[in-house]
């Protein structure tokens, strides 16, 4: 195994870190606006969008293999919400995403540098090589539909991030702050997606039911993941100003998440307040609660100054769906959900080794379409994994996966780590805590979007906990 060299100077770390959080932060913004004139018509935008472009473009030529990473993964915000059709921008981050993994792994395989530091690593080489190539030849060879294989592929893609985002993590110290970032920057853009939709719903609304009813779930997953990262940081940050900022950045992710009314994130995201909460050295412990307290209150403070009109019915729909969770066992959607299930597990019995690679169909009897349905996208993410990878492709991805969130919680205990590297891997361990229970009716190993977010939670905690070994001597 190889460690990666301590940073020489952490007050210099420090000070790039901040200007990094900087120029992430404003480049998210940049991008929302961009998006929010173009949702309004604004002409604004093509002045916006050049700025936005510029920066990016000025962020992949630098010499800075931490810079181009995170240029890459910010144009990957314009693939939230997984809407049909293909627009330039999103041409533009895919011909990026490709681009990036294709030289970064070039270069690795011509230095001959090790990469791989433990078997978690190995897991994970495996899935996404072996692991990948037997998916499509399986697939190949039971038939699978022509969109559905495309789909699985496409989404098994950012999974290859996993490698260059831990090196990074693991040698550099400003990586995992910048990865942390990242995350809380997808969660703050589709927050914004969400805010502007809930906007024209209110705007378009012909009754006031229909405000209280209206639903947007664009991006639970980032929301979530980078809910857990700002809470982490500001529960572990040694300046006030500091934890202040994050505070302010977990109560608008906070918000985020409820005017989705997701239930199953809801409940995710309580657990892994919980999580972090258990893991926590007492000070930190102490500050979660008090700091989740004081973005609620943030979060009532906004919403009354910004839907003073209407904040009574958002309000109740909130709270009708935070009712209905004890109800949720006969909501027709997640009913729905298990008869998938037990179809997918129908044909996983009869093969469960090798399992039936991507695209392929499992059929099933829908209550919603009240007819057979013959889908290759699978809500249960584990049940997903088994159905096309088999039993050792399921066995390989939980590996990567539990690894992450015992790695995290190890490196958050060790006290002879900086603040902020703790603060990183109980975010990234809470994140996991979080995702665990939901993957079983929210799949995010089949949606690009998703699979990006989870694969940069589990590089940033193994990356995480490869610098503590590296700084920490062991």
């Amino acid at each position: 195994m190889t460690t990666g060299p301590p940073p020489t100077s952490a007050a210099g770390s420090a000070d790039r870190a901040l200007l990094t959080a900087a120029v992430l932060l404003g480049g998210a913004g940049l991008l929302a606006v961009l998006l929010g004139l173009t949702a309004l018509g604004s002409p604004a935008v093509w002045a916006i969008g050049a700025v936005a472009g510029g920066a990016v473009a000025v962020a992949l030529a630098a010499p800075s293999p931490l810079a181009r990473l995170v240029g890459v993964l910010l144009l990957q915000v314009t693939q939230l919400g997984g809407e049909a059709g293909l627009s330039a921008i999103e041409v533009v981050a895919g011909l990026a995403l490709v681009g990036y993994l294709a030289h970064w792994y070039a270069l690795a395989l011509a230095s001959g540098r090790p990469v791989v530091r433990t078997l978690f690593d190995v897991a994970a080489v495996a899935w996404g090589t072996v692991g990948f190539a037997a998916a499509v030849g399986l697939g190949l060879m039971f038939g699978p539909d022509a969109y559905d294989f495309r789909a699985d592929v496409l989404a098994t893609i950012p999974f290859l991030f996993y490698l260059p985002v831990k090196e990074l993590c693991a040698e550099d110290g400003r990586a995992g702050f910048a990865i942390g970032a990242v995350l809380c920057v997808f969660g703050v853009f589709a927050t914004v997606q969400n805010a502007l939709l809930f906007r024209n719903a209110v705007v378009g609304a012909d009754a006031l039911y229909e405000i209280a009813d209206a639903r947007f779930n664009v991006g639970e997953t980032s929301i979530t993941a980078g809910l857990m990262i700002a809470l982490a940081q500001a529960a572990l940050a040694t300046r006030r100003l500091h934890a202040v900022g994050w505070v302010a950045v977990a109560g608008v992710l906070l918000a985020g998440l409820l005017v989705t009314k997701s239930r199953g994130f809801w409940i995710a995201a309580a657990l892994g307040i919980l999580a972090m909460a258990v893991v926590a050295p007492g000070r930190g412990r102490r500050r979660i609660v008090g700091y989740g307290a004081l973005g609620a209150v943030a979060v009532v403070a906004v919403a009354f100054l910004l839907f003073r009109d209407q904040l009574s019915l958002v309000a109740l729909g909130v709270l009708d769906r935070l009712v209905s969770i004890g109800g949720a066992s006969t909501d027709i959607s997640l009913v729905n959900r298990f008869a998938e299930s037990a179809g997918v597990w129908k044909m996983i019995r009869v093969n469960p080794i090798l399992g039936y690679g991507w695209g392929v169909q499992a059929t099933h009897y829908s209550i919603i379409a009240q007819g057979t349905s013959h889908w290759a996208f699978f809500h249960n993410g584990y049940l997903a994994l088994w159905f096309k990878t088999g039993l050792w492709g399921l066995a390989l991805m939980m590996a990567v996966w539990t690894g992450a969130a015992v790695r995290a919680a190890w490196a958050t205990r060790r006290r002879g780590l900086p603040p902020r590297l703790r603060a990183l891997a109980l975010g990234a361990g809470a994140t996991i805590a979080a995702f665990t229970p939901v993957v079983a009716s929210s799949n995010p190993f089949s949606v690009l979007d998703q699979m990006l977010v989870v694969t940069l939670v589990m590089a940033l905690a193994h990356g995480t906990a490869d610098r503590a070994h590296a700084l920490l001597g062991r």
